[in-house]
């Protein structure tokens, strides 16, 4: 999901090119009067634990659903970092990335062995005509795409029933 290191590899991941084309299109839209503000958290979930993957914090994470209709939900002592630019949004894959629980497997020498949620607020107002928008862009990386039977990984528990009901229930857009 994050890719290389090197932010301008052709073979950067989705985070960075999603990061590119929305801190481009904000730009596009300044010309109608928009201004954003970007808020970036990120968050592993491994084990049944929620770890915050920005910050050195060890706060307990604890996701509550706000609004039964809406689904809306809260994530508690999760740190957000309000980010500007594609090289922002690089260094805090940085610390990300060497927060990320990891293994090498028979398919991978680096697989993830958590899963996490890279998440964008995106607060936007017009100074032309006083609207004003909020979304969040969401992207989840499951754990080890590889099969499991090929790429050798133990079942430690970190493959739960509890995370597919989580993400259908749409506990963590």
């Amino acid at each position: 999901m994050q890719g290389p290191i090197d932010p301008s590899s052709e073979y950067r991941g989705i985070i960075p090119r999603a990061m590119e084309q929305v801190f481009k299109t904000g730009e596009e839209m300044a010309e109608q009067g928009w201004n954003y503000v970007f808020t970036a958290s990120f968050l592993e979930i491994y084990n049944e634990n929620l770890h915050d993957l920005i910050s050195s914090s060890d706060n307990k994470i604890v996701i509550k659903l706000v609004n039964e209709k809406s689904r809306e939900v809260e994530v508690t002592n999760l740190k957000s970092v309000i980010v500007q630019n594609c090289y922002d949004v690089h260094e805090l894959l940085l610390k990300a990335n060497k927060n990320r629980t990891v293994a090498a497997t028979k398919c991978n020498e680096r697989s993830s062995r958590s899963h996490s949620v890279f998440r964008l607020k995106i607060e936007g107002t017009n100074t032309k005509n006083g609207e004003t928008c909020v979304g969040n862009l969401s992207l989840v990386d499951l754990a080890g795409s590889e099969r499991v039977e090929k790429a050798a990984v133990p079942d430690n528990g970190s493959r739960r029933p509890w995370l597919s009901t989580l993400l259908s229930a749409n506990l963590v857009t």
